[in-house]
């Protein structure tokens, strides 16, 4: 129909964006009606969210856009994060701050920030990269208005909300990320210093 296909090009976006976060995928439960069943699919199209309990997934029923389907997925995402790691991060009421609750949570998510970092770092890199690119395309904005505190918080503003200008960027591509060896922890090779013979220079008797 009309709105499965207009959905396309935003679903096919938001996996762009999504890539190696969330699983984006489609299936035409006219061809697979067993798998519409199976998940009560009774309109067209129908997004399901599938988060921890995969048997049971949740109706989203946001705009069908690239943005709010990636941000309906990422909130999903940081649920999930939240429920696995045990609370939500905040003291309830009447907890104190020096309990037990507290220095479990916090060495969770200590361990979690030190065990993850170099693994995710280069896939948050990534993902800036794509949902800038899928947002704005290879664009540069520059500000005509006025070079004050002010000027730069409103061209910051608008761009913030996607209603700031933008002009072409002269090869319209993005450059490439280059592949490095890491780092071994030992101490480098200094290079070698060349001799100089200064024998001939004096360096004492100078006249201005």
């Amino acid at each position: 129909c009309g709105h499965c296909k207009n959905l396309v090009p935003e679903y096919k976006k938001a996996a762009t964006v999504l890539k190696g976060i969330v699983k984006v995928g489609a299936v035409d439960v006219t061809r697979h009606e067993s798998i519409g069943a199976s998940y009560g699919v009774q309109g067209f199209p129908t997004i399901k969210i599938f988060g921890l309990d995969k048997a049971k997934p949740t109706d989203y029923n946001g705009a069908r856009t690239a943005q709010g389907i990636s941000d309906a997925l990422l909130a999903e995402v940081k649920k999930a994060v939240s429920s696995r790691l045990g609370g939500s991060g905040r003291r309830s009421e009447g907890q104190s701050s020096g309990g037990q609750d507290d220095k479990i949570r916090y060495q969770r998510w200590l361990a979690l920030l030190v065990n993850s970092y170099f693994a995710t770092r280069p896939l948050l890199v990534q993902f800036i990269l794509r949902d800038t690119v899928a947002r704005l395309g290879c664009a540069n904005a520059a500000s005509q208005g006025s070079f004050d505190k002010d000027g730069i918080r409103e061209f910051l503003r608008d761009l913030s909300y996607g209603k700031g200008q933008t002009a072409p960027i002269k090869g319209a591509t993005f450059p490439a990320i280059s592949k490095t060896e890491p780092w071994d922890g030992k101490d480098g090779v200094p290079p070698k210093e060349e001799d100089i013979d200064l024998s001939d220079v004096d360096l004492e008797h100078v006249e201005l």
